[in-house]
């Protein structure tokens, strides 16, 4: 078992990871809003300190821009769900680029919103997302957003004292909101969809459960979340219920588009991926024992090889315990039937290479950090070790990488932002982008800049912010 401060470590959630993605109980029945929501702005929040330096004459590595989102906080709580036998959300909240606009949430801000742009710093708007609206709120905890043309998707775990039947779909057919007590911070989960230009709240579906990781993935028409009872798909358009799935397993991460009609979710019960049906959420089939943790997303890419797109996930090392320290195999799976394409055990070549999250395929290379701290290229089409690049920093590497123009980059709990060759895995340059115990989460490359989350580890210091650095 790992010492108590690296367990703690581990536990830390990414709040503001910029980062660049994307069951049980069936929904109840209720009525959809039919009104926009007007968002409560913080006047102030989120002033921009900005390099005067632009991208073009600033050397790489270089901060452009700081959003600070609000003062320092320890993260979420650790959720103990005991019976997943999980002690982390490895993947629990992403942040997404998109168009110019970087979206993220920060629980230091009372839980909220924010959309900023990109080039700028400036900010859009922000929002609360307590049910009422109000700062302070009794928020447990929210997702990263996910980010489609018909707004911005996100899901909100509001303790019992927060639950509310108004302007909600999926209440019980009885009008009441039911407090789910199973776990210690949350009461229930609302799936929400946001107007991109205001934050506004377009729609809000109630859905069963009374905790979730993973950010919402939009896909066929539909919103689909993994909660801590099973699967739930409602639409994209308005949140009316679709259908729900029986929690295959246990799954901490956001679930996948798998290709047309497939929805991919994360730790089946037997440790694999399993794809359900978009249109009905049926099981489609499951990917063999052990080869999908709970807590990395698997990624759909093409091997480089001219072959049907593979699945590309982070799974057992044995059948031994459901613990971190029992991963490290990088999995190839064919994409129409879970099969095993390739398997490459990472701890072989590095024993502390465990838990690797959702990894970047580029270009037929398969890009994946370890936790302590190593960041690997394998080939795509054989699962071949290219390159390994170990000890990087005196942290953990709880992030995943983002490739863009030739250059890897992937943010260490020790607050550092590391930039590196993608033929070679030779440092190109690395930035501090956290201080005072602020830990750089999953970057997101765009326009020639890098936009990395900070956000404090548990006990640490500083502020939540949105860092821009020259690419």
């Amino acid at each position: 078992v790992l010492p108590t401060m690296q367990q703690d470590k581990f536990r830390a959630l990414l709040c503001l990871a910029a980062v660049v993605h994307g069951v049980a109980g069936a929904p109840r029945g209720g009525r959809a809003a039919s009104t926009l929501e007007s968002p409560p702005v913080i006047p102030g929040l989120g002033l921009v300190h900005a390099d005067s330096a632009g991208t073009d004459s600033a050397p790489p590595g270089s901060t452009l821009w700081r959003f600070p989102a609000g003062p320092g906080s320890s993260g979420p709580p650790d959720p103990g769900l005991s019976g997943c036998q999980t002690y982390y959300g490895i993947d629990f909240a992403a942040a997404v680029l998109r168009n110019g606009t970087a979206y993220f949430t920060s629980e230091a801000a009372g839980w909220r919103v924010f959309a900023v742009d990109a080039a700028t710093g400036r900010a859009l708007w922000n929002v609360s997302l307590s049910a009422d609206g109000a700062d302070g709120g009794e928020v447990a905890t929210s997702t990263a957003p996910t980010v489609a043309d018909t707004g911005v998707y996100i899901a909100v775990v509001l303790k019992a004292s927060q639950l509310d039947t108004a302007n909600v779909n999926n209440v019980n057919a009885d009008g009441k909101a039911e407090a789910a007590d199973e776990h210690p911070q949350g009461g229930s989960v609302e799936l929400r969809c946001l107007d991109l230009a205001t934050g506004a709240v377009r729609w809000r579906a109630r859905a069963e459960g009374s905790y979730v990781y993973g950010a919402p993935t939009v896909m066929d028409d539909l919103v689909v979340a993994v909660l801590d009872k099973g699967v739930t798909a409602v639409a994209e358009a308005d949140g009316a219920p679709r259908w729900t799935a029986a929690k295959p397993g246990c799954s901490e991460t956001s679930p996948t588009a798998g290709g047309p009609g497939v929805v991919l979710v994360a730790g089946g019960a037997g440790g694999g991926v399993v794809a359900l049906n978009s249109k009905t959420g049926a099981v489609l089939w499951e990917s063999p024992p052990g080869t999908s943790s709970p807590w990395a997303t698997p990624v759909v890419a093409d091997a480089g090889n001219g072959g049907t797109p593979t699945i590309f996930s982070s799974g057992f090392i044995d059948k031994g315990p459901v613990e971190q320290y029992n991963t490290g195999v990088v999995y190839a799976l064919n994409s129409a039937t879970g099969k095993v394409r390739w398997a490459t055990n990472l701890t072989k070549f590095d024993q502390y290479a465990y838990a690797p999250l959702a990894p970047a395929v580029v270009d037929g290379t398969v890009f994946v950090a370890g936790a302590m701290p190593s960041l690997f290229a394998l080939d795509a089409a054989t699962g071949t070790v290219v390159w390994q690049a170990t000890n990087l920093c005196s942290g953990h590497l709880w992030a995943a990488p983002a490739v863009a123009n030739g250059v890897v980059y992937v943010g260490c709990d020790s607050g550092t932002l590391f930039a590196m060759d993608a033929k070679s895995g030779k440092k190109v340059w690395s930035a501090v982008v956290g201080k005072n115990g602020g830990s750089a989460r999953s970057p997101v490359v765009a326009d020639g800049r890098v936009l990395v989350g900070v956000t404090p580890l548990r006990g640490g210091e500083g502020p939540d912010a949105l860092v821009a650095l020259v690419a």
